[in-house]
């Protein structure tokens, strides 16, 4: 129960901070996210983080992607070649990069509509981590293991939001072996993928797999049993 001589006021606010756009899929384009946001939502805070890099190296996803029973995932069997299409597709432009930046400081409003400056870094080895900047003017930056993610942002005001975690290791799940708990305060424990509460998959469980879905590792639940010390989100992915 809150101390009776504390007076803070504690206020709710409402945002999501993980959409994808048309630089990274099939989606609306950034600004249609933006609009929507602000003007139809009325969001609090806002931010569009698309896939700025799918994997480290496609020979290794290839074997780490291979086919599970079920509904094939995005890479499971395909070629080298085939893999290197996608990743390119994945990958923002500079256009799109210089576009998200002008659309953050456009659309930011302090204390109406606060916008983040983000992308998704993704790997199979050590799984998907959203990267979030204070500045609206940083690079995309894009090593091939998650270490040296870590050791470029060390001087940078930033933060790291791993997600959909309860996949299987090296299918995009995160390998919590590698944790850096000045940049990553937050999981992310609910998508459009599913639920990474448990390693079942509690209600909702993780839904592509051939990604290895639901499996014990990296759920939310055990990390935490870990002495992990995170706060949790959830947000859309769409």
């Amino acid at each position: 129960m809150r101390n009776k001589k504390n007076n803070h006021k504690l206020n709710l606010y409402w945002g999501d901070i993980h959409r994808s756009s048309s630089a990274s899929g099939d989606r609306p384009p950034m600004e249609e996210h933006f609009r929507v946001a602000r003007k139809e939502l009325r969001l609090d805070f806002f931010a569009i983080a698309d896939n700025a890099k799918l994997t480290e190296d496609p020979i290794k996803r290839r074997f780490y992607m291979r086919e599970l029973e079920g509904p094939r995932g995005a890479s499971d069997g395909r070629s080298p070649e085939a893999l290197d299409s996608l990743i390119e597709f994945h990958r923002i432009s500079k256009p799109d990069w210089q576009k998200l930046q002008r659309l953050v400081r456009d659309y930011y409003e302090p204390y109406n509509f606060v916008t983040f400056l983000a992308y998704e870094w993704c790997s199979a080895t050590y799984g998907d981590h959203n990267v979030y900047y204070f500045n609206d003017d940083e690079p995309i930056r894009l090593p091939s293991n998650l270490p040296d993610l870590y050791k470029e942002l060390s001087e940078t005001r930033c933060m790291i939001i791993p997600h959909h975690s309860g996949y299987a290791l090296g299918r995009r799940g995160v390998n919590w072996n590698y944790h850096n708990p000045r940049l990553e305060r937050l999981v992310e424990i609910f998508s459009l993928h599913g639920s990474s509460e448990e390693p079942q998959g509690s209600y909702f469980p993780l839904k592509n797999i051939g990604m290895g879905t639901n499996v014990p590792g990296g759920s939310v639940q055990e990390i935490l049993n870990r002495g992990y010390k995170l706060g949790i989100m959830a947000s859309s992915d769409c």
